[in-house]
């Protein structure tokens, strides 16, 4: 299985819990980051990604993303061409 998660997602962990919600999401991100590093899932990055992570102002936010990002085993290109999605797999009345 291969997993991408975007920048508010990766920073997830870093946020304060004072809500169940974040806490939530912090623990699931946080589990999804344990599976890629047991080598059940495959962490994917981007240059998008790394884009975002530079220009975090916040040095701990900062350090940590990259720190996640360097475990990750594949990158994809963000100008890359995108993949085509079979008719079956769109949600019922979505247009293109």
């Amino acid at each position: 299985m291969k997993i991408y998660l975007d920048m508010c997602s990766l920073q997830r962990p870093l946020d304060t819990k004072t809500q169940v919600r974040v806490a939530m999401e912090a623990e699931a991100i946080l589990s999804l980051l344990a599976l890629c590093a047991a080598g059940y899932a495959t962490l994917l990055a981007s240059d998008a990604l790394v884009f975002e992570t530079a220009q975090n102002p916040h040095s701990i936010r900062q350090q940590y993303a990259f720190g996640v990002l360097a475990m990750t085993t594949e990158f994809v290109l963000t100008d890359s061409p995108s993949r085509h999605v079979p008719e079956r797999s769109m949600p019922p009345g979505s247009n293109r």
